[in-house]
């Protein structure tokens, strides 16, 4: 009896492996929508109101997907905070505040590449840098969209499969 609660055990937690993978997947897929969104939002409000970079930020910490708000939060604040810094700077401390956000190498990279031009150039090229992020943004999201559901199954049927393999060891 000990040994079938045992082989239980070990086949619970290794599916749990394999759901939390599965759950990551579904969260860098949310996390890249709420950037999507975060993206539209700036760029409506830098071409209607002209809305200063810290109160933009600010604004954009409203975000329904918690780690891309906690990112401008803290991005905001570092912008707002005197002695101001540089927009690179902010991001950085951004991600540092939220460690859940992991967007993918891709979407970082196009983050900071997109705070190389914030509040440096003129309007226009401003916009096309949020632009260009949007497309970048929109290609990653729609590729792991693609390889959702079939990275999800993969992923849990390896940890159910890792854990009776586990239990039939111990048995």
């Amino acid at each position: 009896m000990l040994r079938l609660l045992g082989a239980a055990l070990v086949t619970l937690s290794a599916s749990l492996v394999g759901f939390g993978f599965a759950r990551g997947v579904r969260r860098q897929c949310a996390q890249l929508e709420g950037l999507l969104w975060a993206l539209d939002f700036m760029q409506s409000e830098l071409s209607s109101r002209l809305t200063p970079l810290p109160q933009l930020f600010s604004a954009l910490s409203a975000c329904r997907q918690k780690d891309v708000a906690l990112f401008f939060e803290a991005a905001g604040r570092a912008l707002s905070v005197p002695p101001g810094c540089t927009v690179p700077v902010s991001f950085k401390r951004g991600f540092q505040a939220s460690p859940g956000l992991s967007p993918g190498q891709e979407a970082v990279q196009t983050l900071y590449g997109l705070s190389m031009g914030l509040g440096r150039f003129d309007l226009e090229s401003q916009l096309a840098a949020i632009e260009r992020a949007k497309g970048s943004i929109t290609s990653v999201l729609l590729q792991l969209q693609a390889q959702k559901r079939a990275r999800c199954r993969s992923y849990e049927t390896i940890g159910i499969c890792a854990g009776l393999a586990l239990a039939v060891i111990l048995l």
